[in-house]
């Protein structure tokens, strides 16, 4: 498992505008993603390979799903001791993306992973 340094990663804070979202933007994603905090590792894994995405190691997280719905747009969803997580590698900065556009991007995709989760763990 390919591990992720947390200092390449950043908040939707950090993108330009966030700052003015990410209250609202934190509060929906843990009530979109409350349904991923339980799975367990292996179960996240086969989720994760089931859209394409990648389990990572990053920090302290039970586990972490990295999804890439751009080339420079690389969305991760961890799962922390106080729900999902949801960072984003620097890569959103350098190409300027927009904070609107992160912001429909990731709930399309946690969209995604929650459809996805309950068809292959339906308990």
């Amino acid at each position: 498992m390919r591990r992720v340094n947390e200092s390449a990663l950043i908040t939707i804070n950090a993108i330009e505008g966030g700052q003015f979202v990410a209250e609202k933007f934190e509060n929906e994603m843990r009530e979109r993603t409350k349904e991923l905090c339980r799975l367990s590792k292996e179960q996240a894994e086969k989720l994760a390979e089931a859209l394409e995405g990648e389990l990572v190691a990053l920090g302290n997280a039970e586990w972490s799903i990295v999804m890439k719905p751009l080339p420079y747009f690389h969305i991760y969803f961890a799962l922390v001791s106080d729900g999902i997580k949801v960072l984003f590698d620097k890569k959103a900065l350098e190409a300027g993306m927009p904070v609107d556009d992160a912001y429909d991007i990731t709930r399309l995709v946690s969209n995604a992973l929650v459809r996805k989760a309950r068809k292959l763990f339906p308990e």
